[in-house]
């Protein structure tokens, strides 16, 4: 015995954009929460890559057993006197010789931002502000010019866990919008 049920497509006219909408409220907190987490654990948010050791004249400094300049193209070591430290700039807030977090100020880490394009195509929009970022990120810090990834390059991705973060504020968009239908 059939049964006929009236759909109200009232409330879902608008599913796909309140879903964008949605999507764009979650997503972008939770895409840098996700990406700030990593870098904080010393983990590169890239896939297939990893942060490289910190230098030994750099551990150096961040110990305060050391600090170093340069003059005349050349680079001096001054040891610090023996049971001193030197206060030198990396010992700034903690700084820490692991995990390799690239956090000596917080500058660089408090600098990211996302945003979601809420129209055809769907996109967010991740970055740094920071001038370190592409240092670390593209041409490589320090005399040794180490590149630390802590966004992908074209044809790369972020590691799972991050796509997860996004795609599950998805979900959570869409369960939001279907939800409120409902009410």
């Amino acid at each position: 015995m059939p049964v006929d049920i009236k759909v109200n497509l009232k409330h879902t006219k608008n599913l796909l954009k309140n879903v964008r909408w949605s999507f764009g409220d979650i997503a972008p907190d939770r895409a840098k929460f996700a990406i700030l987490k990593s870098i904080l654990r010393g983990i590169s948010p890239v896939q297939g890559e990893k942060f490289q050791q910190y230098s030994k004249g750099y551990k150096e400094q961040i110990r305060g057993e050391a600090t170093y300049f340069t003059k005349g193209g050349k680079v001096f070591r001054i040891p610090a006197n023996k049971g001193e430290k030197i206060d030198t700039v990396p010992r700034k807030e903690g700084k820490r010789i692991s995990p390799r977090n690239l956090k000596l100020t917080g500058g660089l880490l408090r600098s990211i931002f996302a945003s979601v394009t809420k129209f055809k195509p769907l996109v967010i929009t991740l970055g740094f502000k920071h001038k370190l970022a592409d240092i670390h990120n593209r041409r490589g810090a320090g005399r040794s010019k180490v590149v630390r990834r802590m966004l992908p390059r074209e044809g790369e991705k972020f590691k799972k866990h991050i796509r997860d973060a996004i795609h599950n504020s998805l979900v959570d968009a869409v369960k939001k919008v279907v939800n409120k239908i409902r009410a």
